[in-house]
């Protein structure tokens, strides 16, 4: 149990109404400093303090706080924010300065605590006492929450009380340790699982194999057509109305006369070359009509219905009209000794095409380097290397999980991982796709639309950032959709089955599942903790799921191993 913290005479009792709430915190770059919350704000935003690209938003709203409570909550999760030197460490925390996703999760827990408190009638902390608290840990073991759960409401109480002496009069619990210093697993009458085993389910085999194998033909077979194909389309977007009003393309020049008719007559020669229809969509009647707009964009004209002889010299073409807006751009690849499509991707096709190109990228580079999610999210275009000297690929990237200064203290911008991850010919390839799919520094931006309306405030101010986990979780089940979809209407009979445990895949279920894979393989074990990047072959065993497992002798081995590009290749082949 920790001691309260002494009082400081240079840190203020109380922070000032206008005290910024990211005070002591290093800012992500860019930020805008008069947009920071202040400590009289109803809600805090702690993004800027965050700097994984991937990141969503955080912020902490006090108005969900019991208002008898709300200056008592702020004083504290300030306090976590900006600890003064003297702060004591907490419980099970490595520093005194926690991560800001941690003091969110510390808050959502403080605000429990203060409900219940709240609805006891107890109007202040002060007025709390050891009974109360014990009447509280009863609670929680009533409640029958996971061990987890419970621990974290419990602990929040100790590290309320480890602020007594910052905090005060009226906000301290009574000076006597919580529970009387005893064990938080003793008070439960339960403790973490002592195998340290994740319990991030594995994706069955099944839908595995054929979710790497249809990802795998996205990149080995489609990626020309459905690269070229968006090529195309953002060449065309760019003069959509909002594209123009963004600055993505200037407003037309002025031409010679009868120069728009010829690029008219141009465009529609290309598509009697071509034999494709000309762009259609449904009328208010149901009735499909010449989609006149689209035209006018691939001639780059304001509008062609304000040029009857244009819109005349289309109807005059005598060509069939499509239920979309067929691209130039080839069917070049096939499958199983048939075009892969019947037909061009369409414009309305092209931007939902190209982000399977890039989900099919991300479950390769994630499900075959063992990366974390979010570290693959952060991947920036020129990251795979290959090593001259061992004719390794190497992907380069920033990591951020239990990266800490030399005080001990979180350090929210991460680092370049000094090894890199050593990854097959596949992801490397996967790489090369998507520095070709788009322009962008990120690999997996949060949009790849450029047409003017994907902007900062359309996105929660998430534009020019990476897609978040979540997205990248939707992805990949939208991908599967389309495969079993695509799959169906051409009576193939291999789509991608649904995992019998769980349905839907989440992007953390891939690294989880390499693991369990590697660790089965002679010496695996060594191999995985090497690649993952742990320090201790428990940590991977976690990820493996150590009760199924009978390895033995190979604790030692990561110890004395190279965590380096050489120890790993030598380890990978030892495995295969």
């Amino acid at each position: 149990m920790t001691t309260p913290a002494a009082s400081a005479a240079s840190f203020p009792s109380r922070p000032a109404p206008g005290e910024l709430v990211l005070r002591e915190r290093p800012l992500r770059p860019g930020t805008d400093a008069h947009t920071l919350s202040r400590f009289a704000d109803d809600r805090w935003d702690l993004t800027p303090g965050l700097f994984e690209a991937h990141a969503k938003a955080l912020s902490l709203d006090f108005t969900t706080v019991p208002s008898a409570y709300t200056s008592t909550v702020k004083h504290a999760v300030w306090l976590w924010i900006n600890p003064p030197e003297s702060m004591p460490s907490y419980y099970r925390a490595k520093s005194s300065r926690p991560a800001v996703r941690t003091v969110a999760a510390y808050f959502q827990s403080l605000r429990s605590f203060a409900h219940w408190a709240d609805a006891r009638a107890v109007d202040s902390l002060h007025r709390l006492t050891s009974a109360d608290l014990d009447d509280f840990a009863a609670h929680v073991r009533a409640t029958g929450l996971p061990h987890a759960t419970g621990e974290d409401l419990l602990a929040v109480v100790v590290r309320l009380w480890s602020l007594r002496e910052l905090l005060p009069p009226g906000d301290r619990l009574p000076a006597a340790a919580p529970w009387r210093g005893e064990l938080i697993a003793d008070i439960l009458g339960t403790r973490r699982d002592p195998s340290g085993e994740n319990r991030t389910q594995r994706i069955h085999p099944d839908t595995m194999t054929a979710l790497l194998g249809w990802a795998l033909r996205f990149i080995e077979l489609f990626a020309d057509d459905i690269t070229a194909a968006f090529g195309e389309f953002k060449a065309i977007c760019v003069r959509t109305p909002s594209g123009r009003a963004a600055g993505l393309s200037p407003m037309p020049a002025p031409r010679a006369p009868g120069e728009r008719m010829k690029d008219l007559e141009r465009l529609l020669d290309g598509y009697r070359r071509r034999d494709l229809p000309l762009p259609g969509k449904p009328g208010p009647d149901g009735i499909l009509r010449v989609n006149y707009s689209h035209i006018a964009r691939r001639i780059d004209v304001i509008s062609l219905i304000q040029s009857p002889h244009l819109v005349r010299a289309v109807d005059a073409a005598g060509l069939p009209v499509a239920d979309g807006s067929p691209l130039f751009a080839p069917i070049t690849a096939g499958l199983d000794g048939v075009p892969w499509l019947p037909g061009p991707i369409t414009y309305e096709q092209a931007p939902q095409m190209a982000r399977h190109l890039s989900t099919a990228c991300f479950i390769v580079i994630a499900y075959l380097s063992g990366i974390r999610p979010g570290e693959v999210l952060n991947l920036q275009r020129g990251c795979a290397r290959r090593d001259s000297n061992t004719g390794l690929t190497l992907v380069h990237g920033q990591h951020f999980k239990g990266v800490r200064d030399t005080a001990g203290r979180h350090v929210p911008q991460g680092e370049e991982r000094p090894d890199p991850w050593v990854v097959v010919e596949p992801v490397a390839r996967a790489v090369t796709v998507l520095e070709r799919l788009h322009n962008a520094e990120l690999l997996f931006p949060t949009t790849l639309n450029i047409d003017g309306r994907a902007t900062a405030a359309s996105l929660c101010q998430r534009a020019g950032k990476a897609r978040t986990d979540s997205n990248a979780s939707a992805d990949i089940n939208a991908f599967i959709t389309w495969v079993n979809d695509y799959c169906a209407a051409h009576r193939r009979p291999d789509p991608i089955p649904p995992d019998p445990a769980r349905p839907g895949i989440s992007s953390s279920r891939l690294r989880r599942t390499l693991a369990w894979f590697i660790v089965r393989k002679p010496r695996g074990l060594v191999a995985a903790a090497v690649q993952y990047g742990h320090v201790r072959v428990q940590m991977t065993l976690g990820y493996s799921k150590a009760r199924e497992l009978h390895q033995t002798g190979e604790k030692s081995q990561v110890a004395s191993s190279g965590r380096g590009p050489d120890g790993l290749q030598r380890y990978y082949e030892v495995a295969s």
